[in-house]
């Protein structure tokens, strides 16, 4: 018996803590062609009996019982022989030892499926948070490979650690008809992110100075909409009806300081108030509303589209249409191609949408 390495004579790596399914694989193989199998887990796990137990019977499954044995004490590495030290046959070798790691891989699959179901982006590059969700992804599948993650699986793991920024980004992702591949997927959020901090970094030299006047009037500050500065040296103090002023607010609150406007029903005088409802949104690929009686028209979406929320749950585009919603001067204004998507419970204009319309 060897402490590390291969066992001689079988071409097969020694059992240690780590590589118990590889070596049960290989040493199952070797026992079937060896004619071995029979007395560890097959028909023949104990000694004959009664008109069976004949001296020539009795006499061969002691000597295959031996050479099973053997195969099974020198392909085990000297820390884990004590274990087996008192079992009396093949069979019970055999059976020891799936009970000592069968009984540590739950354990330690049971970490491991913990740890994913927790794993934050935090402070990481989307690069590092991507390696460390697959890793830990691999390691459940090689101790549990009748039930493997599946690729899909594992992007919603990504995306329910993904730092809230990314919210919009994703959404408007998931919302697409063409779904983008693992890889496709890790490569979007990468470039969003680039493009946030060249965003942001823009305006600084690399001495960390602000850049000059002249620079800053190329640039449109998204509170106010005024040329000159960055809604970060905003000095508008927005009121109730534009922009979420503080981000002391509660999620509620937040929501209750959103752009305020109003959608007519056709065929009457009444309007229906959105206020605290429709939410401008940048990051949305689409006009958005789970309320089917604010459509103007409707027809059924034949797409395979999905919205998933804040919450990571995933709500079905069914049908889409057209809402006419009142601006600030009272004209009318026609958003097409809303999707409707019950679940959703609030509005979302999607900005892309509306300048292209």
């Amino acid at each position: 018996m060897e402490s590390t390495g291969r066992v001689v004579g079988l071409g097969m790596e020694i059992l240690n803590q780590s590589n118990y399914r590889l070596w049960k694989s290989c040493m199952e193989s070797y026992l079937v062609i060896e004619d071995l199998w029979d007395v560890v887990g097959g028909n023949n796990t104990t000694p004959p009996r009664e008109n069976a137990a004949t001296p020539e019977a009795t006499k061969e499954w002691t000597r295959k019982n031996a050479k099973a044995e053997f195969a099974l004490k020198r392909s085990i590495s000297s820390s884990i022989f004590e274990h087996i030290s008192r079992c009396t046959s093949a069979s019970s070798i055999w059976q020891a030892l799936d009970q000592l790691f069968n009984k540590k891989n739950e354990a330690k699959l049971q970490l491991l499926e913990n740890e994913l179901a927790n794993a934050k982006q935090g402070e990481s590059s989307i690069s590092e948070f991507f390696i460390k969700v697959k890793n830990l992804c691999s390691e459940i599948n090689t101790l549990n490979l009748e039930e493997s993650i599946s690729e899909a699986q594992l992007k919603r793991s990504i995306i329910r650690g993904l730092r809230p920024k990314y919210t919009p980004f994703v959404t408007s992702v998931q919302g697409s008809a063409t779904q983008p591949s693992l890889e496709e997927f890790e490569n979007l959020l990468s470039s969003q992110d680039f493009k946030a901090k060249n965003k942001d970094g823009g305006s600084r030299h690399n001495d960390g100075s602000e850049g000059s006047s002249m620079d800053k009037k190329k640039f449109k500050c998204y509170r106010c909409g005024k040329l000159g500065h960055f809604k970060r040296d905003c000095r508008v103090k927005l009121k109730e009806t534009n922009m979420v002023e503080s981000k002391n607010h509660t999620k509620d609150k937040e929501w209750g300081k959103c752009f305020t406007v109003e959608a007519t029903h056709p065929g009457t005088h009444t309007t229906k108030n959105l206020r605290n409802d429709l939410i401008v949104d940048s990051g949305c690929s689409h006009h958005i509303t789970g309320d089917e009686k604010l459509f103007s028209s409707l027809q059924h979406h034949d797409g395979k589209e999905a919205i998933i929320t804040a919450d990571n749950s995933i709500h079905r585009v069914e049908k889409e249409g057209t809402v006419v919603i009142k601006g600030d001067d009272e004209e009318p204004i026609t958003l097409k191609n809303v999707y409707h998507v019950p679940g959703v419970k609030k509005n979302l204009l999607s900005v892309v949408n509306a300048v292209d319309s």
